[in-house]
């Protein structure tokens, strides 16, 4: 009797770790398998969070004032899944000066003060502490992901004429394309200043490493209160009121997974159930 107990307890014990091994080398897989997917959904999901109507007009400002600048530029890594993870939430919120949004290829994006990884994790940067929003060469800089509906990777189908339209909560400053071109990474004379106010975007001309650049520029056509009511406003308040959030693509991933989790954790156990009915005699006690 003690030693078929034994050998039970042995039998589970082994179909314990059974079970362990083949639990861990699926979520192993899956994280593999669901990495850059994940990966964009963080992404997404912190962005959405310094959408700038999460601060109010006083805020904004403040954040634009607040001396806080960070540019570091040599050091910018790849957003890969362990880059993300360890970067993401060292994105200070005081950072957010304003928001971006093309209407035309459906980009809305936060301004963030400094061009380093984190900021360009979640939203559009500047390149200089002194630029101001309407006013001479306002450049800002951005990644183009795999997923070209992330970041700047919308920008790449703009054509002449469209219009992007930034604001500070204060006021809307609506451009108008002149130019897009694609530059080597040394030309860096779209970074100077202008005597008329121009906007420029530049982000990699591919989704990988690259010495080009994509560059759209563009001509202030008009800048007004947000409070008016001109075709221009209106323009960029329906877009915002279209624009819908992702947050629930980020949920239902995590639900899906753990869902999936549970089903293979229940079929591994029914196997290790039928491997143990498989291994007992047949017909009574054993001899």
């Amino acid at each position: 009797m003690i030693g078929r107990k034994m050998k039970n307890y042995k039998q589970i014990g082994k179909d314990l770790v059974f079970t362990t091994c083949i639990f861990c080398v699926f979520l192993i897989g899956v994280a593999f398998l669901f990495s850059p997917w994940l990966k964009d959904e963080v992404m997404k999901k912190r962005g959405s969070q310094l959408n700038i109507e999460h601060f109010s007009v006083q805020e904004v400002q403040s954040h634009v004032s607040n001396g806080n600048f960070t540019n570091d530029i040599s050091n910018i890594e790849t957003p890969s899944i362990t880059s993300v993870l360890t970067h993401i939430n060292k994105v200070n919120e005081t950072n957010v000066i304003g928001e971006i949004a093309i209407a035309d290829v459906h980009l809305r994006l936060p301004i963030l003060k400094g061009t380093n990884t984190q900021n360009l994790l979640v939203g559009t940067t500047t390149f200089t502490s002194t630029q101001i929003m309407g006013q001479k060469n306002y450049v800002l800089a951005g990644h183009h992901m795999r997923d070209e509906e992330m970041l700047f990777g919308p920008l790449l189908h703009v054509q002449k004429g469209t219009l992007i339209q930034l604001t500070d909560k204060q006021n809307l400053y609506t451009y108008q394309i002149v130019e897009k071109k694609t530059i080597h990474e040394s030309e860096t004379d779209i970074l100077q200043d202008s005597h008329s106010p121009i906007l420029t975007l530049f982000t990699c001309d591919v989704a990988g490493a690259t010495d080009k650049r994509f560059v759209v520029q563009a001509a202030l056509l008009r800048t007004e209160s947000l409070k008016d009511e001109s075709k221009y406003v209106k323009h960029y308040k329906q877009q915002i009121r279209t624009e819908t959030s992702k947050d629930e693509k980020y949920v239902t991933f995590l639900t899906a997974s753990a869902g999936l989790c549970g089903l293979v954790l229940l079929f591994v156990r029914f196997l290790s159930h039928e491997r143990r009915k498989s291994k007992s005699p047949v017909g009574g006690k054993p001899n």
